[in-house]
């Protein structure tokens, strides 16, 4: 018997017996021949002639391969490769066991050929396995733990799709299916739902259902966005999804969306700002004020303060601020600055005590001064 290993949680033996048609051992069952039995151990455990012993009350599947070494060096696989499942118990009756090719049972048949190759004792060290007295032999072993059968592994997986909310609120909303609002926007009617409006902005919410005139007929004129960034703007409100999932869109009308804008100075993002504040759509007003400070430039960036001063985005304002600090000799002197002070006074003391150092606080209190 070979010292005793590990693989896994598995202890493991290897064992040679001369004669294949006995019993691998004796000393596990040493109890017999004290009870006089003399004849016990020739059938109480397996028998053959080399053989991977194991003794656990562990279940588990073990995949193995018995390799010789022929006389010019090389290895020639004994018999085929083999899979056995070990059935283990908890009630410790379980004793050792063995697994090898011509290992077998006493009470079982035998197989056709005992001994390594089909050799007897004699003949094996007479034959080219045995150089110097010496038979070398190599065991590759696999072990896995047997699980129980489980009734959802054993089914195919059913594969889940991706989610398809936000398709099919934007279906809802082209489609126009079951609405029951109406926008006119430009002369063009767009179908809504009055349930997603006032779950989405609690300005429809109110124009919806607090008695005004929006609320009986149903019918709401916009007159402050052209139809394009409208369009936009349900979109997100339906499918909460930012106009970089739209891009093909913006992209494909922003031209025409800034021809037909109120004020031609103002891009489709500013157009889309504006009304994001007056219908209360936080996240989207703050996508506005980060994508207008990326855009912001010498030739924007009156515009785009006087903006963000009306509708009170104070990130958009601050980056406005911080952009005219900058280029303070660039700014200072253009003629739509020049422009902005006289129409927007107050604009002009913010942008003054900004380049002063003038904290928002202070700002405050020197506004309620004047």
């Amino acid at each position: 018997m070979s010292p005793i290993f590990e693989l896994g949680d598995v202890s493991f033996q290897f064992a040679f017996n001369p004669v294949a048609s006995r019993m691998f051992w004796g000393d596990y069952y040493s109890a017999s021949e004290e009870e006089g039995e003399e004849d016990k151990d020739d059938n109480a455990g397996p028998h053959g002639s080399l053989g991977i012993v194991v003794d656990t009350f562990s279940t588990f599947v073990l995949r193995y391969r018995i390799f010789v070494k022929e006389q010019d060096g090389e290895f020639v696989q004994w018999d085929e490769t083999r899979n056995v499942i070990h059935y283990g118990t908890d009630d410790g009756t379980h004793g050792p066991v063995a697994f090898g090719p011509d290992v077998h049972w006493p009470d079982d048949e035998p197989p056709a050929s005992l001994g390594i190759f089909g050799l007897s004792y004699e003949q094996l060290l007479q034959s080219q396995w045995v150089m110097d007295d010496t038979l070398t032999v190599k065991f590759e072993l696999e072990v896995r733990p047997e699980e129980e059968p489980d009734s959802e592994s054993s089914t195919p997986a059913a594969e889940v799709p991706e989610p398809t909310m936000a398709e099919d609120m934007r279906a809802l909303l082209e489609e126009g299916n079951c609405s029951d609002v109406q926008f006119m926007v430009q002369e063009e009617v767009i179908q809504a739902h009055s349930q997603v409006l006032r779950a989405r902005s609690e300005v429809f919410s109110k124009q919806l259902t607090a008695g005004l005139q929006e609320s009986i007929s149903k019918v709401i004129v916009i007159e402050d966005c052209d139809v394009i960034t409208f369009k936009a703007f349900l979109q997100f409100l339906y499918t909460d999804r930012l106009p970089d999932a739209q891009a093909p869109i913006l992209a494909s009308t922003s031209s025409e969306s800034e021809k037909e804008s109120c004020d031609p100075q103002l891009s489709q993002i500013q157009v889309l700002l504006a009304v994001s504040h007056k219908y209360q759509v936080k996240r989207l007003q703050l996508w506005c004020q980060a994508k207008l400070s990326d855009e912001i430039n010498a030739s924007k960036v009156c515009s785009i303060l006087v903006q963000a001063h009306l509708l009170q985005a104070k990130q958009l304002e601050k980056a406005c601020l911080s952009f005219i600090e900058n280029h303070a000799s660039q700014v200072l002197s253009l003629p739509a600055y020049v422009d902005l002070i006289k129409k927007w006074p107050q604009i002009g003391v913010k942008v003054s005590l900004f380049l002063a150092g003038v904290s928002e606080m202070e700002e405050l209190a020197a506004q309620d001064t004047g």
